[in-house]
């Protein structure tokens, strides 16, 4: 979300609210969006600062997040405030790659624990693995796990490379929330 950032002189505030900050509890500050007369701009928040509060929030994956409040609060901007759609962008894009990146390792690491799990379980004398639910299951999850994989690295070529990565960062996001979901 977007706050609300007003200048008086050389001093920038800004208002408003974002919810599900991620690391947010234990950040010492955020970079933030906001939009004012001129446009967007981005700026570094000091959550020490007066007009800040901050409150703990748990999303639906049961992630900590948080709930940051600012009321009239003292920002400084990152960079030029006139480029700030510009820093807003990349800012999110690396964001959405980076949770790509956390959300597929995540990913290989769970199915690598199930399958050692499925060898060494056993049920009836023989490994759980052996029996086709099973190791169908595992098997469907290598192929969304590849699918992530893949996905991820077009969209990180395609950045890297400064061309249109919007398809390729939706279809890494959507292969990472199904499976991590």
């Amino acid at each position: 979300q977007m706050c609300i950032r007003d200048r008086t002189g050389d001093r920038w505030s800004l208002t408003g609210t974002c919810s599900l900050v991620p690391f947010g509890p234990i950040a010492r500050s955020l970079l933030v969006p906001a939009v004012g007369d001129e446009g967007t701009a981005v700026f570094v928040v000091d959550l020490q600062r007066p007009g800040v509060h901050l409150e703990r929030q748990r999303a639906t994956s049961q992630e900590v997040r948080a709930l940051v409040g600012l009321e009239d609060s003292e920002a400084e901007p990152l960079g030029n405030p006139s480029d700030g759609a510009d820093a807003s962008s990349f800012l999110q894009t690396r964001a959405r790659l980076a949770w790509c990146a956390f959300a597929t390792g995540l990913a290989a690491r769970a199915i690598e624990l199930t399958a050692g799990y499925t060898r060494e379980r056993k049920q009836f004398g023989v490994p759980i693995g052996s029996f086709q639910a099973v190791a169908q299951r595992i098997a469907d999850a290598y192929i969304e796990l590849e699918a992530m994989r893949l996905s991820l690295a077009r969209a990180i070529y395609q950045v890297g490379a400064g061309e249109d990565a919007s398809e390729a960062l939706a279809v890494a996001s959507y292969w990472c929330a199904d499976l991590v979901d």
